[in-house]
């Protein structure tokens, strides 16, 4: 399937599954497929959250993000509240951890992302994260 086909798949309500080698750099299909809603959008919030195996991985997708795309990294809970408050993020990064805390705290409303990200979950299998995913 190519991009033009997902773009149409997704606009028909259907789920896609991005399969890629673990690395953001050849991952330029998601950016593609998942555009942020810019500012002044409502509600506000991140349209997309990309769920990472760490505090790393969440800072390359960020660092790999196109130009004028609004992604944040979750480094620090403090901050990403604050620019969540601030409705400045388009797509946000982070691991479980992280994310689970801001959901908790009513910082990161799901209601308003469109699209989750699992970026390899064989990763978070085989890191920290795995008892919290496995039954």
């Amino acid at each position: 399937m190519d991009v033009k086909e997902a773009k149409a798949a997704l606009e028909r309500g259907r789920r896609l599954i991005v399969v890629a080698p673990p690395a953001v750099e050849q991952v330029g299909v998601v950016w593609e497929l998942t555009p942020g809603h810019g500012p002044g959008v409502s509600p506000p919030g991140p349209a997309t959250v990309i769920v990472c195996a760490d505090d790393t991985a969440a800072t390359e997708w960020a660092d790999g993000a196109p130009a004028g795309r609004r992604v944040h990294a979750v480094t620090g809970l403090q901050r990403t509240a604050q620019q969540l408050a601030a409705g400045a993020i388009d797509t946000l990064a982070g691991a479980p951890k992280d994310l689970s805390v801001l959901v908790t705290r009513s910082v990161l409303k799901l209601q308003t992302v469109g699209t989750l990200v699992v970026a390899w979950p064989e990763t978070l299998l085989a890191g920290e994260h795995g008892a919290l995913l496995d039954p």
